[in-house]
């Protein structure tokens, strides 16, 4: 008997941790949708957290993929990054678009180290993106305070576009390996943005990011948070999506610390700004892929899941305890 009783505590000491380290699959856990504008079609996986109740709002992350990942397979736009994103933003909705094959999310040759968003129309990719988002918003409970963007190398040109032209419309941004248009500095000034590049990068050339960091800082702009890979080439996203605590800050910021109030995608390029700066910026000096500040992630979306098991554990437990009960009286009997 005692041996039973034993058993019965370390199944429920094992509970918790098993449970706690299973994440999703994003290959297999997301959904395969599509969005049609006339003509076109933007193919998209949608990942919803594993206890999503519609009664509660949730963080929204939009990712955007690079070159390599276009198509119409709804498929490859997984390869790089979302499973870390999944893993590190578990009670976040996280929608994940495939540019078709031959398109780009910014109409500008990538070797270019910036272009200007007055020349160059928004894409009719990112355009279709910026309708899948409000549709995502009334069908599913985002919370509009709380929706960034991040994406690599032509996604990475793909989220400073996004953010200079609807600059109301995200909380936060992560372009990674990008390039900008640096005249519109002073519209994102205000906005926490954590961007990342290698230094020795020959694919899309280092002095976009840099240019764009610079403007940003002489605008007044001291969210933005740069970190320069010394001797690393193109493809460091990995080592930026492992940042520690880059989710967690990531998920402080709120349109509403900037003094915003969520509106529609309509917002025009040429707008600048009201925003009102946070009581605590971060840093705009270039920092090591380690420096950024941990802290909780404030989601609204409770573990559900996690709770359940805390709860059989405890039963568990709460049997063990009887039946020793048991064993004691009986023994005093005798």
């Amino acid at each position: 008997m005692k041996k039973i009783i034993c058993i019965i505590l370390a199944f429920a000491l094992l509970c918790v941790p098993l449970t706690a380290s299973a994440s999703v699959n994003v290959y297999s856990d997301s959904k395969s949708e599509y969005f049609i504008n006339g003509d076109d079609i933007l193919m998209y996986r949608l990942i919803l957290p594993e206890n999503y109740n519609a009664g509660n709002t949730y963080p929204l992350i939009l990712f955007l993929h690079g070159a390599g990942e276009r198509g119409s397979d709804n498929t490859k736009q997984l390869n790089n990054c979302v499973q870390n994103i999944a893993n590190c933003a578990p009670n976040a909705i996280i929608v994940a678009p495939q540019c078709s094959e031959g398109n780009q999310w910014v109409d500008t040759p990538w070797s270019n180290v910036s272009y200007s968003i007055d020349t160059v129309a928004e894409s009719n990719e990112l355009q279709m993106v910026m309708m899948l988002l409000d549709k995502l918003k009334k069908e599913y409970s985002v919370d509009k305070d709380r929706m960034y963007v991040s994406g690599i190398s032509m996604g990475g040109f793909g989220t400073w576009d996004l953010i200079t032209r609807h600059p109301n419309t995200f909380a936060a941004a992560i372009p990674v390996c990008g390039g900008a248009d640096s005249t519109k500095a002073e519209v994102v000034k205000d906005m926490p943005i954590y961007t990342f590049h290698g230094e020795v990068d020959w694919d899309v050339p280092i002095a976009g990011t840099r240019a764009m960091v610079e403007a940003i800082k002489s605008a007044g702009g001291t969210k933005i948070t740069y970190t320069e890979y010394a001797g690393k080439g193109h493809n460091i996203w990995d080592d930026a999506f492992a940042t520690t605590g880059l989710f967690d800050n990531l998920f402080k910021h709120k349109l509403s610390d900037r003094g915003i109030i969520e509106t529609s995608s309509e917002v025009s390029s040429e707008a600048v700004s009201s925003e009102i700066s946070s009581v605590a910026p971060s840093s705009s000096d270039v920092v090591s892929a380690s420096s950024v500040e941990t802290s909780s992630i404030n989601n609204n979306a409770p573990e559900n899941g996690f709770i359940v098991y805390i709860i059989i554990a405890a039963v568990l437990i709460v049997i063990a305890a009887v039946v020793a009960i048991i064993l004691v009286a009986k023994r005093k009997k005798n």
